[in-house]
């Protein structure tokens, strides 16, 4: 893995690109099976995923909800796709 790229192309944008070592089918696959992408989002000690919802078409949405026993906090958010 490369390390990521970060721009800002505007206010309101941020941009990260990096490359995988990994097929495009799998890199696909970690992004959008809820079962992989809370393994990767709660690889830091401490930290889990209660929800990880996601339809994955157009008009789709996705929904998460963080938590961390670490600084007693949690986080969540649901967009659109």
């Amino acid at each position: 893995m490369k390390p990521a790229e970060v721009g800002t192309p505007s206010e309101r944008e941020v941009v990260v690109k990096r490359s995988f070592n990994a097929s495009v089918n799998l890199v696909w696959q970690a992004y959008t099976d809820p079962a992989l992408m809370r393994r990767w989002l709660t690889a830091i000690p401490g930290w889990s995923m209660p929800v990880c919802e996601m339809t994955t078409h157009v008009g789709g949405s996705i929904a998460g909800a963080g938590e961390t026993t670490r600084m007693a906090r949690s986080l969540g958010s649901r967009e659109r796709c």
